[in-house]
């Protein structure tokens, strides 16, 4: 192992210095000026252990008592101690400087000399005691030089440890204040908190980042049906940037919505975009999140969640009905994509076909990061698809809840249950028709299951008889010996011959014969001839007679007839500051943010983030209104149940998409997230960074990507000043 020993030789101490203006000059422990002189030493050291290893094979240290070779390298001053020396509070101490150099090299020089002459007397007496005891004892490994050869590699050993410890103690002392100065050791929760705080006082209020939670409610002033929010572990809704899509007043965009190969259902209401920053430290994954759906009491509503694929269209991966008090709690998982630079930077080596196979798939996965979550309010398009007023049902919670259940129990058709009287009609008029048409279903419902019970109970008696009929037939069998108790049959010894437990009775142990008990099973009553019959009482009255139809109604309109009333959701307060661009195309979104992060983001630090929804789904719902709540995992399997109950619900309130979802709202949710490469600690002592900063950077870009505005724009007057000196223009003007 060969060293550069001459670096070492001929460096002059006193020229030695830091290049503190260099760019990776982070601290007195982290620039190339030190590591270059920390890696030179350990070389040097690393050569000093083979010449011990191969030149001294015998621990010549134990020959050399009382004046060891350890004792003798202790005893050698170490100036590279000294980089980390700190004077106490009450030592009365003076500082080290530079103009105690010179002190400490002599006295570093002086010891050694001293440490040499030592051991080259204890070398020599120790050689000659060996000599006196055994005359072909190896003098050789006892001889004064190798004993001093000894002692400087492990002097070399001992300064590059030395210097690597006391930088490391310099470093370590950083940690110390900082920890002093914030009063804690810092997480990364309370480095988002932080962030939290400083984003509020960052941007202006009208693109300020705000808690992703919404409320389900038909208009402004209603009382809301349910709520919609993004959360963390802790519960706690997230902040996310936001705005809103499509132009109030203006045609209300339409989304389709597939509910199978024959059926697409068009979405009309209102869009909105959400951009998700997540933070991360020392190489973790994002922290996955939760997305919390609820609905009050007497009210319910439909959640699909899916992507975005086209401007026009949505495709649903998941779909449930929420109401009556239910809580649905879907984890969600973030999973970084590499940062465009790095992307790059892998493909660079790689032949034009496989670079372009990989650019394709990165087009699919960035295309796949828009989540979006379709929201479905229920009564508004019940009241569409039965022709009735807005709002018409708002007070109606019987007869909403019976039509509900005829709709996803009975999958009656809404065509039946629809208004298609005369439009001039009072809101009541009408709602006392659907009330009639439900009466209607309502009992026919009511004798259908009366038929389904009549037969179950035929079908028993029947099999009664058969059983009775099947045991008169075998010999010493005598059907006067039966017992009648409380509806129930006793027979009597069984036939010979005959297998037990068979017919309509069985026997016990020994032959002895068991009670048949039914409640449908009536009493037995002789005909003659020695044969019996079974009471069943009196035939189950006939069915009623079906209600008288309504009265007739003058000029019937088409059943495709909607209300030109459309409900609408609250939208949030705009300024005159927020710019509202009709054009927008939230697909567009995710290519525009990751050529942002390759143009603007030289720590390639930003990544974007796709979103999937996970299993199991934590589901809390209650049977009945004084019902406790229940807790209910659901897998797989039980979401695509759910998924399918839902849809056959949205075929039904659009009458398989011959009329439009007109209460919806669409959230397009895309993330992104920043890696820093250590612990918030170590990011603002080891690399001497303002995480903060960054961090703040990456708000920047996110935010002027989805508002399409200059980021000078979009934050508080009084804070471009700070901004301008801690950024870039090109980042500033967009």
């Amino acid at each position: 192992t060969l060293a550069d020993a001459d670096w070492l030789v001929s460096l002059d101490p006193s020229s030695f210095s830091i290049d503190r203006a260099h760019e990776d000059t982070r601290t007195p422990r982290r620039n190339d000026d030190v590591e270059a002189a920390l890696t030179r030493l350990r070389e040097l050291a690393q050569f000093a252990r083979a010449v011990e290893a191969k030149a001294f094979p015998v621990d010549v240290s134990r020959a050399l008592a009382p004046g060891t070779l350890g004792q003798q390298r202790d005893a050698v001053f170490q100036p590279a101690a000294c980089v980390a020396l700190v004077e106490g509070d009450d030592d009365g101490a003076t500082p080290l400087d530079a103009s105690n150099e010179t002190e400490l090299l002599a006295h570093c020089r002086a010891t050694a000399a001293t440490a040499a002459q030592n051991l080259a007397a204890a070398a020599t007496k120790a050689r000659e005691n060996a000599v006196e005891k055994d005359s072909e004892a190896p003098a050789c490994l006892l001889d004064a030089t190798a004993a001093q050869v000894l002692l400087g590699s492990g002097l070399v050993q001992v300064a590059a440890m030395n210097l690597a410890g006391a930088l490391d103690h310099l470093e370590k002392m950083l940690y110390a204040q900082l920890r002093d100065a914030v009063g804690k050791e810092l997480t990364p929760q309370d480095f988002e908190s932080y962030m939290v705080s400083h984003e509020r006082k960052l941007f202006k209020p009208c693109y300020r980042p705000a808690p992703l939670t919404y409320a389900v409610r038909r208009s402004a002033t209603a009382f809301p049906d349910g709520s919609l929010s993004l959360e963390d572990s802790d519960r706690a809704p997230v902040a996310a940037l936001s705005r809103r899509v499509d132009v109030p007043g203006d045609e209300p965009r339409a989304v389709r919505l597939p509910l199978g190969a024959s059926t697409i259902v068009e979405c009309q209401g209102e869009t909105y975009a959400h951009a998700y920053t997540a933070r991360t430290f020392a190489g973790a994954r994002p922290a996955p999140l939760q997305l919390v759906a609820s609905a009050r009491q007497f009210s319910s509503w439909i959640l699909v969640l899916g992507t975005v694929t086209a401007v026009d269209e949505f495709t649903p991966a998941h779909a449930i009905v929420i109401s009556n008090k239910d809580e649905v709690i879907i984890p969600l998982l973030l999973d970084p994509l590499p940062a465009p630079k790095a992307f790059r930077d892998a493909i660079e080596s790689l032949s034009p076909e496989q670079q372009e196979f990989c650019r394709a798939f990165r087009a699919m996965q960035l295309a796949s990061s828009l989540f979006g979550i379709l929201v479905v309010q229920v009564k508004p398009q019940l009241e569409a698809v039965l022709n009735l007023p807005a709002g018409s049902l708002t007070k109606e919670i019987e007869l909403s809840s019976q039509l509900m259940d005829f709709l996803q129990t009975y999958s009656v058709p809404t065509d039946v249950l629809s208004y298609d009287g005369d439009a001039a009609l009072s809101s009541n008029d009408k709602v006392a028709a659907v009330r009639a048409h439900a009466a209607t279903i309502s009992k026919m419902v009511a004798d259908a299951r009366e038929r389904d019970l009549a037969a179950k109970k035929a079908e028993a008696q029947a099999a009664v008889l058969d059983s009775i009929a099947d045991e008169d037939r075998y010999e010493g069998f005598s059907m006067p010996e039966c017992e009648e108790e409380g509806g129930a049959v006793m027979m009597g010894a069984a036939p010979p011959d005959r297998s037990r437990g068979g017919g309509g009775g069985s026997y016990g142990k020994g032959g002895r014969p068991t009670k048949m008990r039914s409640k449908r099973v009536g009493a037995l009553r002789s005909t003659g001839g020695g044969c019996y019959e079974q009471d069943f009482g009196p035939p189950p009255p006939q069915p009623c007679a079906a209600a008288p139809p309504p009265p007739p109604r003058a000029a019937p309109a088409s059943n495709s007839a909607v209300p030109t009333e459309t409900p609408t959701s609250p939208r949030p307060q705009q300024t005159d500051d927020e710019p509202v661009a009709g054009s927008f195309d939230v697909t567009a979104l995710p290519r525009r943010l990751d050529a942002a992060f390759d143009k603007l983001d030289g720590d390639a630090c930003l990544r974007p983030t796709t979103i999937k929804s996970s299993t199991p789904w934590r589901v809390s719902s209650q049977k009945g209104l004084l019902s406790a709540a229940k807790q209910t995992a659901y897998d797989a399997d039980r979401l695509a149940t759910e998924k399918r109950k839902a849809f056959e619900l949205l075929d039904a309130l659009t009458r398989s998409g011959a009329i439009p979802l007109l209460s919806t709202q669409l959230h397009v949710v895309v993330a992104a997230t920043h890696a820093f490469d250590h612990d918030v600690a170590e990011t603002v002592v080891r690399d001497n960074v303002n995480p903060i900063v960054k961090a703040e950077r990456s708000s920047l870009l996110v935010a002027s990507t989805l508002f399409g505005a200059a980021p000078r724009t979009l934050v508080e007057p009084s804070r471009v000043p700070a901004l301008a000196t801690a950024h870039e223009a090109a980042l500033l003007d967009g």
